[in-house]
């Protein structure tokens, strides 16, 4: 393994569902194995262009060949002392109360679709970016609707007067600049012989001084596809993963890049050019990749300032993020090239067991300096990761939850001490403690002390029916759980989904986690947006306010009447799609107070079959503005006063003909 981030000061591991692992000395015998080494040499980058070529080609042919047996769990790595807790970047043309996007880590922005400062809303809908006045409510009304072009909008920024907006789109030619920086000869192809084009991530910055008439400012184009992108203070740092061989013989095989600014840009006239070097290319060794990751830094503030770029050969699947530093997350399973290949068939003999591969996550780490980006190093952890909330940096430790294995009907591979046969569904790290949440017949909710790194303990466990996707904090000894219901199967080891659960839990003796509340949603087929994405909770503790997107789905009584234990259970029909609306305290618990929907034709459900047709009417985000709840689909902005959820005004920001009927899938 190279160089584990700045330096090794305490590495370890606890696998919930793999084995228990530790990586250090000194622990308790029950939990060490597998100890790993750590080199102090520095992060190598390649001499040349020719180089890089070179060492991805006998990785390929190393790799087909490669195979081994690795673990899972909770690890430790060293990582810079917390500087403590930032404030959100105000951005407020008013002085209303507004919420703000649902992040992982306070002072940490998280690029979404919606986006507000107190007195307008700015949301990408239907390939535009959509600029609603909407405080105070009864002047509510779109300002501005402005077309994007050839750009796909996808997420967004809000800092002040600027919105950066993040999309790709398709670039015919991307350049064959020569890499003459470094003095060496051109690459000639006779593979691509053709000019370089493909999809790009675009950025661009918008001026939205005045909300009428937003002006575009900037634009920066990173060639490969965007993975996720976070925002402190007013400097934005987003990670690009492009691939490595699709132009191992072009001219410059490293990720292009452009950059083009101005007071109100209407065309695009930059060339790329390599975003870096070959020679500033970072790799470790041995190379199991076919990607790059990109990080590149810019600020919303200066239209002019500079942009920092940092090229790493890596996948980027998951991103955490503090306020000093950026983790990128990559799985890598040790055995498969470009193609797949497992291992030569002509080495492979009859009646040969082949070894299960290694299985193991490398997280990349980069330091964050007020725009500034530095390549730190790498550490690997065994298993693989669920998303970002396996991550969490805590002090003078990096921690990751990873599983090993995974779980099927038959029982799968997933080995443990803790929880046999499971795997991970939900992570939450909350200073000194560790939440986790497995399932594979029930749900067992861990509490697990990381006071000291050099002796995890699992403190507690609660099991119940169903499983969480989602864990949330309340407060500091309770949790809130978004996931599904589920009911045990007669025959096999297994449990079948249900409706959405909500569940309130108190860890306040963490030995003995109890579920306080429970609510369910619906029956199976069931569905929310959040359940993947957790942008899409609204959370107000102050004001007991919960809100969340369903999807709703329901078994008629005559069908459900005639079901069995043994039979395999009935979808219900889709019958409703919007927010739902609680009050949630420690007393009550989840009081359900009503419901806003922004479907106009309840006649869609009646054919909507497995796939509800999206007419831009699905409700996916909601925020507050003082004492207003404003529910968000691609059609409307929707005001209900939050005293009563009466409602108070409705915004068309598009007709169902300028959205169309896609029949996508609604989430």
């Amino acid at each position: 393994m190279t160089k584990i981030f700045s330096a090794v000061v305490t590495l370890m591991a606890i696998t919930v569902v793999g084995l228990l692992l530790i990586f250090s000395s000194g622990f308790s015998d029950l939990l060490k194995e597998n100890t790993p080494t750590a080199s102090a040499a520095p992060l190598p980058t390649f001499a040349s262009c020719t180089d890089l070529e070179a060492k991805i080609d006998d990785a390929v042919d190393a790799r087909k060949s490669y195979r081994n047996v690795g673990s899972g769990g909770i690890t430790f790595f060293d990582a810079s002392k917390q500087l403590g807790l930032a404030p959100a970047s105000e951005s407020a043309v008013s002085d209303a109360d507004y919420s703000e996007t649902n992040v992982q880590v306070e002072g940490v922005d998280e690029s979404d679709t919606v986006k507000t400062d107190g007195e307008y809303i700015y949301t990408v809908s239907n390939g535009k970016l959509v600029i609603t006045k909407a405080y105070p409510v009864e002047d509510a009304t779109v300002a501005s609707k402005t077309d994007l072009g050839d750009l796909t909008p996808t997420q967004l920024f809000l800092d002040e007067n600027r919105v950066l907006i993040f999309g790709s789109r398709i670039v015919s030619r991307l350049g064959d600049a020569g890499d003459s920086s470094e003095g060496e000869q051109e690459i000639t192809s006779d593979v691509y012989p053709y000019p370089r084009s493909g999809s790009v991530t675009s950025v661009e910055l918008w001026d939205v001084k005045d909300r009428e008439h937003p002006k575009r400012v900037r634009v920066s184009d990173v060639e490969g596809w965007f993975v996720t992108a976070r925002k402190i203070e007013s400097d934005v740092y987003f990670v690009v993963e492009s691939s490595v061989y699709e132009y191992l013989d072009a001219k410059n095989p490293v990720p292009m890049f452009r950059d083009e600014t101005g007071k109100d840009i209407k065309t695009l006239t930059t060339s790329f050019e390599p975003a870096v070097g070959c020679s500033s290319v970072h790799y470790f060794e041995p190379i199991h990749t076919e990607s790059y990751i990109t990080l590149v830094s810019l600020p919303m503030d200066d239209d002019d300032g500079a942009i920092e770029k940092t090229v790493v050969m890596g996948r980027g699947e998951n991103v955490y993020a503090s306020l000093q530093n950026l983790y990128v997350a990559e799985s890598d399973y040790g055995y498969r090239d470009r193609v797949g290949i497992i291992q030569p068939l002509e080495k492979v003999l009859p009646g040969d067991v082949l070894p299960e591969p290694e299985t193991k996550t490398v997280v990349h780490k980069f330091a964050l300096e007020k725009g500034k980006t530095t390549y730190v190093g790498n550490g690997e952890a065994p298993g693989t990761i669920l998303n970002q909330f396996s991550m969490d940096e805590h002090e003078d430790s990096f921690r990751i939850a990873t599983t090993k294995g995974h779980v099927a009907r038959g029982g799968g591979s997933a080995t443990n001490n803790v929880a046999p046969g499971e795997q991970i569904y939900s992570a939450r790290f909350m200073g000194d403690r560790a939440y986790l949440v497995t399932f594979k017949k029930v749900d067992p909710l861990f509490v697990i002390d990381l006071a000291d790194p050099k002796s995890p303990k699992v403190l507690g466990k609660l099991k119940i029916p169903g499983y969480s996707d989602y864990l949330h904090p309340y407060d500091d000894t309770h949790i809130i759980g978004i996931g599904k219901e589920t009911i045990e199967a007669e025959e096999g080891d297994f449990a079948w989904y249900q409706g959405v659960k909500i569940a309130l839990f108190d860890v306040t003796d963490p030995s003995n986690p109890t579920q306080m509340d429970v609510e369910v949603i619906g029956d199976r087929g069931t569905d929310s947006p959040l359940l993947t994405d957790h942008k899409a909770l609204l959370f107000d503790r102050g004001r007991n306010l919960f809100v969340i997107p369903i999807l709703l789905a329901e078994i008629d009584e005559s069908v459900r009447s005639q079901e069995t234990r043994s039979s395999f259970p009935s979808y219900g029909d889709y019958v409703y799609q919007g927010a739902y609306v609680y009050r949630l305290t420690l007393d009550g618990g989840f009081e359900l107070r009503g419901r806003i929907t922004h479907v106009t034709n309840q006649d869609d459900f009646l054919k909507s079959g497995y796939f509800y047709p999206s007419t831009g009417e699905s409700v996916t985000r909601s925020l507050f503005i003082d004492d207003v709840l404003y529910t968000l689909s691609e059609r409307f902005v929707k005001a209900n006063a939050l005293e009563d959820l009466g409602e108070l005004k409705t915004v068309e920001l598009f007709t169902k003909d300028e959205i169309g009927s896609t029949g996508k899938i609604l989430f």
